[in-house]
């Protein structure tokens, strides 16, 4: 039934539902409404028989019929206004935002599609490894809360903990650089178990000061010290060894270089003394040997948009497939996730947990993932596995290698 208010007509039967959550979502009224084009009722008293002009009755009392037309007025404006509500609340819960992010599960993606070798032979498996990614959608509105509430795959957080003290195009740029980060590493680390040598160390990078000592006042933070008192620095134990021969009040001349590139310049201070090492001199300063990666020949991994470093382990082995015969994962698709360090080490990542859920959806049997999860993250991951996919935690290269050996994989032997 319809009822007319104004110029718009309401049709008290149609439904309201989201269409399909996008950024900002819309909102679709189902079965358009039209006018109501009902009989309206007759009055009780038209079937009233008549013998001349004496009514002739059943026991009903004499008079005029009751009017049900302010009753059904009525009926139509509480529906016409709970119909409006509702539609005003389907609105608002697409358009009105809230500080949180939504972690849902992402894809699973190949990796040797995206790995490119030139210069040498490569190899084409039947199957290869996959990365996982996780879906991250920020500013989220009521219908991804109620989504997040009902679907045990989706985390709600704070947006603050995703962002930090960055905004959300600054966090996408760091994500990015993480991503490219990971890929010069997960490459270095294939290469040289396959026995290359390409790392090369060319100098310590200041990574942060300590407030107050001198070293702040003329050094620039990135600054990539490469001679320290005419001696050369190639790593962190070059600076450690150099600090044996000088105490506090010595003073220490340095040659520094942009991170980024630039001229070199020659900055000089006066050591000061660590506040817990009475007598032992001290810069200021925080350190990381820069590692300069040689290929000896050209590998590049394409990423897309996929942000973050989590895809490391993945790509080093998806190199190791492509630069040696035979299947790596043994001829089926297995799923792989965790960061990867120059020693071969996996680090820890987050949103295992929907990260297991993409993997199961893709029907894959086996997910390798860091040992080094909390017991929380490797129980949600094994909650969303269910009996489906088989996880099972690594600490290095080598030890998913020798996980994916037992599943009859083609593993290159280790060139020291």
């Amino acid at each position: 039934m319809a009822g007319f208010i104004g110029p718009v007509w309401v049709g008290f039967g149609a439904a309201v539902t989201s269409d399909r959550m996008t950024d900002r979502g819309t909102v679709e009224i189902l079965d358009q409404p039209r006018p109501s084009h009902e009989p309206v009722e007759p009055d009780d008293r038209a079937s009233s028989p008549v013998r001349g002009s004496t009514v002739v009755g059943t026991g009903a009392a004499s008079g005029p019929a009751p009017d049900h037309r302010f009753g059904r007025n009525r009926l139509r404006w509480v529906l016409a206004i709970l119909g409006a509500s509702l539609l005003a609340f389907g609105v608002a819960a697409n358009f009105i935002e809230f500080p949180y992010y939504a972690l849902s599960p992402g894809s699973v993606r190949n990796t040797v599609d995206r790995i490119d070798v030139a210069g040498t032979d490569v190899f084409d498996p039947e199957e290869d490894v996959r990365f996982t990614t996780v879906s991250v959608r920020g500013r989220v509105n009521l219908w991804d809360l109620a989504r997040g509430w009902i679907d045990p795959a989706i985390d709600i957080v704070p947006e603050d903990r995703i962002l930090g003290d960055r905004d959300a195009d600054e966090n996408r740029q760091v994500s990015l650089q993480l991503m490219s980060d990971s890929k010069t590493t997960a490459i270095q680390v294939a290469l040289e178990r396959l026995g290359y040598d390409v790392a090369r160390e060319t100098g310590v990078i200041i990574t942060s000061f300590v407030e107050g000592y001198p070293a702040e006042d003329v050094l620039e933070l990135g600054d990539v010290i490469l001679e320290a008192n005419g001696q050369a620095v190639s790593n962190n134990d070059d600076i450690g060894l150099l600090m044996t021969d000088l105490v506090p009040g010595d003073e220490i001349t340095l040659t520094v270089v942009p991170f980024e590139g630039g001229p070199e310049r020659t900055e000089s201070f006066t050591l000061a003394e660590r506040e817990d090492e009475p007598g032992s001199p001290f810069m200021g300063v925080s350190i990381q040997t820069r590692v300069e990666i040689e290929l000896p020949f050209p590998v590049e991994i394409e990423s897309g948009d996929v942000g973050g470093p989590s895809a490391g382990l993945a790509f080093s082995l998806g190199v190791l497939d492509v630069l040696t015969p035979g299947d790596v994962t043994g001829g089926v698709p297995v799923a792989v996730t965790g960061t990867i360090d120059g020693t071969g080490a996996v680090g820890p990542v987050g949103g295992v947990a929907q990260k297991t859920a993409a993997v199961r959806r893709a029907g894959i049997d086996l997910f390798i993932v860091p040992a080094t999860l909390s017991d929380a993250e490797l129980a949600g991951a094994i909650e969303q596995a269910g009996d489906d996919v088989r996880i099972v935690p690594v600490m290095t290269l080598d030890e998913a290698l020798g996980v994916l050996a037992e599943y009859g994989g083609d593993v290159p032997p280790s060139v020291d």
